[in-house]
């Protein structure tokens, strides 16, 4: 199986047209969050992506509201928006987070994996992969000149779960660029996207 995923696209119809070309070698895309620039135009983004005619996980960015999002998404069939929870997709499972930016330590976030972990009990056969908007904390892709701006509560998650990747964005300078700590695979695969087969992982 097949997965296209991309972030910080921030409503630039080039980059959503490069997506959708790309999209013919996938079988599902996702989508870490940050598709309009501060909400604009949402709704014709989101329709935009269905149109493409394959699932779609979506999780917001710090540039989108949940309440806005879940408003919007039930109008577009191919679209799972999966903030605070999960969406299985043949043998792996998506847990999702959006929103976010600099927060380091984070309740919500903590709330959020009690619902992951119910899903991942319900799915022990299903290989998780964790798609977040902000990044982890001291990962490296998480810095802005010396200061580690990634999400702690999120890390210490990640390390217990130990999925064999992580998607997410949100700092631009690290756009397209991955690491590897312990095992587990981080990856930010910018706006133009990172095709990766799953069954390969």
């Amino acid at each position: 199986m097949k997965a296209l995923f991309f972030v910080d696209t921030h409503g630039r119809r080039p980059l959503h047209e490069r997506i959708k070309h790309r999209a013919q070698e996938a079988d599902v895309l996702v989508c870490a969050g940050d598709l309009t620039e501060f909400g604009e135009g949402y709704s014709e983004h989101l329709a935009f992506l269905d149109s493409i005619g394959k699932p779609v996980v979506l999780i917001h960015g710090n540039h989108e509201s949940e309440l806005t999002t879940r408003m919007l998404v039930p109008d577009y069939p191919n679209i799972r928006y999966i903030h605070g929870g999960a969406w299985r997709f043949g043998s792996h499972l998506f847990l999702g987070y959006g929103g976010g930016g600099f927060v380091v330590d984070d309740e919500m976030f903590e709330d959020a994996t009690l619902r992951f972990d119910e899903a991942m009990a319900e799915h022990p056969d299903a290989e998780p992969i964790m798609v977040v908007h902000q990044p982890p904390h001291d990962i490296g892709l998480d810095e802005v000149g010396s200061r580690k701006t990634g999400n702690r509560t999120m890390r210490s998650y990640i390390e217990r779960v130990r999925p064999k990747i992580v998607v997410f964005g949100h700092l631009h300078m690290h756009a397209g660029e991955e690491t590897t700590i312990g095992g587990i695979r981080y990856i930010n695969p910018g706006p133009g996207g990172l095709l990766l087969d799953l069954s390969r992982l």
